[in-house]
């Protein structure tokens, strides 16, 4: 599964637009890792109902990433313990990707299927082993 060029400009555009919004901040929170819910969980939300599951997830890490790598330009810390201190956000940014992209799979199917006809919509309406009479 390879991310098309869309996918990489929807992400460039949001990132933008973000770290935009990001420098507005104060010093203190560069990265918005004490905001909750995380501004940055839009990437994954966003690209994962637009291209999908993988994308999704991708922009779930790089969701991540981003505040986390400022957070780590500001304090000095280690990866591990960014992680084990931020371990929601990771999750929270993965998940979201995930279920983002199933979501827009799923809408993709159901659009897929030939609308019921009258006769079909009937019949599915009618309870269990009971027939019109």
């Amino acid at each position: 599964m390879t991310i098309g060029a869309t996918a990489w400009l929807d992400l460039a555009a949001l990132l933008l637009v973000l770290l935009g919004l990001n420098l507005l901040a104060p010093l203190r929170d560069l990265g918005w890792l004490r905001l909750q819910p995380c501004p940055y969980l839009l990437l994954p939300l966003c690209l994962g109902l637009r291209h999908g599951v993988g994308c999704g997830v991708a922009a779930g890490v790089v969701g991540f990433m981003i505040p986390g790598g400022a957070h780590l330009l500001l304090h000095g810390w280690e990866w591990s313990r960014l992680i084990s201190e931020h371990w929601l956000l990771l999750t929270a940014s993965l998940i979201t990707g995930w279920l983002c992209g199933e979501t827009r799979w799923t809408l993709e199917e159901r659009a897929s299927e030939p609308p019921l006809n009258a006769t079909e919509r009937e019949e599915r309406s009618l309870p269990a082993g009971r027939e019109e009479g």
